[in-house]
């Protein structure tokens, strides 16, 4: 049998269930239709998500309302006692866990990236790709820790300035070890600015 800690990673190391989490981390009750207009998911697919936070006591059924055409539907929120009690537990970091949970991030942000690039038909600025090369380690963690200074600048100066005139954007990025070799073929950086008008 799976010890509890371990199923708790287990069902966390998914960007989706952690977004409903942070969706209902401010105590409010929400029903699936609600949830899912949120993540722009389907009910039977955030169901499944949902059953797997109950089944780990992170979430709870808080009751039933009436929604649209009197059909009655449930009310989820978060057990924020056990909440606390599982971060209180998460004292020591577990790499291979925070590194399958990034990464797992990043895809999502890339995936919901690219279906509003297609829904808006490219009219959003953007920057992708990526490339592989050879470098010292002193200068690979010299590059990484500048990536870091500008990502990190970025968020301070925006992440609480929003205006009429702001877009979201999501920002990710990676400087990880690789098995390839530098060379054109490993390069694949597109850039991208809609023409004003």
């Amino acid at each position: 049998m799976m010890e509890p800690q371990k199923k708790m990673r287990k069902v966390l190391n998914n960007p989706i269930k952690e977004k409903i989490l942070w969706l209902l981390k401010d105590g409010k009750p929400r029903s699936l239709k609600e949830l899912g207009r949120a993540l722009s998911m389907s009910n039977a697919t955030l169901q499944n998500h949902i059953n797997k936070l109950k089944d780990i006591h992170l979430i709870k059924l808080m009751g039933r309302r009436k929604g649209a055409k009197g059909m009655m539907e449930k009310l989820y929120a978060v057990v924020e006692e056990n909440i606390l009690k599982h971060k209180s537990q998460e004292n020591e970091i577990d790499v291979d866990f925070e590194v399958s949970y990034s990464v797992a991030w990043i895809n999502e942000r890339l995936r919901e990236g690219v279906k509003v690039l297609k829904e808006d038909h490219y009219q959003h600025p953007f920057l992708n790709g990526s490339y592989t090369v050879n470098a010292p380690k002193d200068k690979v963690v010299e590059f990484k820790r500048q990536v870091e200074t500008l990502f990190m600048g970025f968020l301070e100066e925006h992440k609480n300035n929003p205006s009429k005139d702001s877009t979201a954007i999501s920002v990710v990025f990676s400087v990880l070890p690789s098995l390839g070799e530098n060379g054109d073929e490993n390069f694949n950086v597109i850039e991208y600015e809609p023409k004003e008008d």
